[in-house]
């Protein structure tokens, strides 16, 4: 979602979004966009499932993640902080 001077867009990549005008979904495709420059490359993505009793890490490299299992352990032990230090600061 994204807010404009109108409200809210809901925008749903490759999904159905013919109720936006052009507009609409230039403003979001192109904050999108930046949006994705500014972020850079996807290394990873780290998730932690959790349940009543217990917790389940993983790191995992979906295709075209600037890394993978071969990246070593030092680099994938860094996006791991990265998503700690992230996740501390989580509202």
């Amino acid at each position: 979602m994204v807010a404009n001077e109108h409200g809210w867009i809901n925008y749903v990549a490759g999904g159905e979004n013919s109720r936006l005008t052009k507009e609409q979904r230039r403003l979001v495709e192109t904050r999108i966009r930046q949006r994705q420059e500014t972020r850079g490359g996807l290394l990873g993505v780290v998730e932690v499932r959790v349940f009543e009793n217990g917790c389940e890490p993983q790191v995992t490299f979906p295709p075209g993640a600037l890394l993978g299992i071969d990246s070593g352990a030092p680099a994938i032990s860094e996006i791991v902080v990265r998503a700690r230090a992230e996740l501390a600061n989580w509202r």
